[in-house]
């Protein structure tokens, strides 16, 4: 059953925001912890927005990138600077896919 929302003139709902991005998405919290995920996110990584939320980013998104305990995202958050990273994930049927972050 969907959940009914109403439109509000100046208010816009993250996960009506996340939505709107054409690539997975997340949003994490300062101690990089998944707060939002959109659904081509969990059709990535297999795993549902339920299952996601509230977990770190970096067990949820395995991969071969040099993330462990989040340097990346400490990197980002301490420079500014964004980071772009290429190499692959592992969802969660185990299956490789190569990704860009």
């Amino acid at each position: 059953m969907m959940k009914k929302t109403f439109a509000v003139p100046g208010v816009v709902l993250l996960e009506d925001l996340l939505a709107g991005f054409p690539h997975p998405a997340a949003l994490l919290d300062d101690g990089f912890k998944i707060v939002a995920v959109n659904g081509l996110f969990e059709a990535l990584t297999g795993y549902g927005r339920d299952e996601a939320i509230g977990v770190y980013g970096d067990f949820i998104l395995r991969s071969n990138m040099g993330n462990n305990r989040g340097q990346v995202f400490h990197e980002v958050t301490e420079s500014g600077e964004p980071a772009v990273r290429e190499g692959d994930i592992i969802n969660r049927g185990r299956k490789k896919i190569p990704v860009r972050f």
